[in-house]
């Protein structure tokens, strides 16, 4: 069972890495 600071650092990471992929998606349709 994940930890507090486990899903913490897993939302972190997510908010982190989901707009960098939305980017690159955007950039490589246009």
């Amino acid at each position: 069972m994940p930890t507090f600071q486990t899903w913490s650092y897993m939302q972190s990471h997510i908010d982190a890495t989901v707009p960098d992929m939305v980017l690159h998606v955007i950039t490589y349709q246009c």
